[in-house]
């Protein structure tokens, strides 16, 4: 059997962490990546030369090279996303993993080898902005980050990632209504043990 890839993919503070987790339990998986992690462990080993776009943020990226916002954004995720692949490479003998992070895109599904995984992609969405607005409030508690003052950035970017193709939109407005809905399109699409 091969190794099934969940990914969970959204802007900051749609709520990526906390239902990767509430999934895990549920499915009990004990493997779960989580980008921001694996963008700073990363760069222990790849230099800011060598890898500019792994030392930036979602928002901030496109300042690297003077790009516009989505140009960053997508050079951005594509450092992360193959720092991922390679992970993802040396981890075949799982049998589940999750993956969240604001920095995938439904573009990672072209390279990771189909023939090794399986994979399904989710965009988190939280459309109400005054919802979205509470959630960074709550996360700027809690970590260090420039969120609120880049929502338009945030929200530019969350514009594009919902008109890409290969994903499965997944509105986020309860953890247990939204954790209840994955688990019914996982089944769906045989992505259960």
């Amino acid at each position: 059997m091969k190794p099934k890839i969940i990914f969970l993919s959204g802007v900051p503070a749609s709520g990526k962490t906390t239902l990767a987790r509430s999934l895990a339990k549920k499915l009990k998986i004990d493997k779960i990546i989580d980008l921001d992690c694996l963008k700073l462990t990363s760069q222990l080993f790849v230099s800011k030369s060598e890898s500019p776009y792994l030392y930036t943020t979602t928002h901030e990226a496109k300042n690297v090279e003077n790009l516009t916002q989505i140009e960053g954004f997508n050079k951005y995720c594509n450092a992360v996303q193959d720092v991922l692949v390679k992970l993802l490479d040396k981890m075949k003998n799982e049998k589940y993993i999750i993956v969240e992070g604001a920095q995938l895109t439904p573009f990672v599904l072209d390279k990771i080898d189909k023939s090794l995984f399986d994979s399904i992609y989710f965009n988190i969405t939280l459309k109400n902005e005054k919802k979205l607005i509470s959630h960074l409030n709550k996360k700027m508690k809690i970590r260090k980050g420039k969120w609120l003052e880049n929502l338009n950035i945030i929200l530019e970017n969350q514009k594009y990632l919902n008109t890409l193709p290969n994903q499965i939109f997944v509105e986020n407005n309860n953890l247990f209504l939204t954790t209840k809905k994955i688990l019914k399109i996982l089944r769906k699409n045989n992505f259960m043990k």
